[in-house]
């Protein structure tokens, strides 16, 4: 694969990476609800947070003993920590 390189403004360079620093705090904010990990629930909430489909959601419940997901159906509803989702994400979780 070829190489992309583009030179950018110095200006908005900070720009972008003022953007990603709130971007972050929001997420991190998020992810922690009165000093607890909040919970998820309901497949399409859940499938905001992971960035797809609700489908997917549901695959990846149904195959949770081979794909460790941390998503869980309380009976109702499916359910998943942030934290928790998050940190399976970040270890190749979803592939």
């Amino acid at each position: 694969m070829s190489e992309l390189s583009m030179a950018l403004p110095d200006e908005l360079i900070d720009t972008l990476a003022e953007r990603v620093a709130d971007i972050l705090e929001q997420r991190q904010a998020l992810t922690t609800a009165n000093g607890r990990d909040e919970w998820l629930r309901g497949a399409k909430q859940i499938a905001e947070a992971m960035g797809c489909p609700p489908s997917r959601v549901y695959d990846l419940s149904g195959r949770r003993e081979t794909t460790g997901c941390p998503i869980r159906n309380d009976g109702s509803r499916l359910t998943a920590k942030r934290g928790e989702l998050e940190a399976w994400l970040r270890n190749g979780g979803a592939r």
